[in-house]
């Protein structure tokens, strides 16, 4: 069976369509960063070329995390010419390796840029958050703080958002490694509650550090379903 010709009109509207998906050309569409435990933000840039044969303009850059922004030097590009999508990534308590994306829109275009970053751990608390059901023994937990920066951090005093919770700090090796724990006087309700750790790291961002705890209700037990 012939497939049927494809009109002049459908023939343009895909030609023009492919097209410009081939106007707006990028060096890369990936970035990879390293930071400093110290940075607070780290720059990215992205290198384009309208290789098109009519103007372009650079309508929007949709970003969907708050961490990042980003702007062109202008709107508008002329057949030939070069332009730069400049990035900022906020590192704020971010921590590990971190992808983050944003789609820069030219008309019917639409590409997507990625900026990855390896943001060194300065202090890490295992697990993330410790535990217990509604109506459990109210036994100890701990956790385990390991001090990952070139430097020893010392933590200097541990707060709780929530009475009823005493704690205990045990110092294992002197600035590097630390147990943390934590005792519920009742389990009788849920509740969701966090350790403050307060440090002696000379970088202002990482001298206060989280600890979480909750008392969940048990899950309900699903119901057998009838054959």
């Amino acid at each position: 069976m012939q497939l049927p010709s494809l009109t002049l009109a459908s023939a343009i509207l895909i030609c023009g369509t492919v097209c410009s998906f081939a106007d707006l050309k990028f060096e890369s569409k990936s970035v990879e960063l390293k930071a400093q435990a110290s940075d607070e933000k780290l720059p990215a840039e992205f290198k384009f070329k309208n290789t098109g044969d009519s103007p372009i303009e650079i309508t929007e850059i949709d970003i969907t995390c708050s961490c990042l922004s980003a702007k062109t030097d202008k709107k508008v590009y002329k057949p030939g010419e070069v332009g730069t999508v400049s990035a900022v990534f906020k590192l704020g308590t971010f921590t590990g390796h971190q992808k983050k994306a944003l789609t820069v829109v030219a008309g019917s275009q639409r590409v997507r840029l990625e900026v990855g970053v390896q943001i060194p751990n300065v202090l890490t608390i295992t697990p993330n958050v410790v535990e217990w059901s509604v109506g459990d023994e109210p036994e100890p937990k701990t956790f385990k703080v390991t001090v990952e920066h070139v430097d020893p951090i010392n933590i200097t005093k541990v707060v709780s958002s929530r009475d009823g919770f005493p704690h205990e700090l045990k110092t294992i090796k002197e600035g590097r490694e630390y147990e943390l724990t934590i005792t519920p006087e009742s389990t009788d309700a849920a509740m969701l509650g966090m350790l403050r750790l307060y440090t002696d790291c000379e970088i202002k961002k990482h001298q206060i550090k989280m600890a979480f705890f909750s008392i969940t209700k048990p899950k309900a037990k699903k119901k057998p379903v009838c054959e």
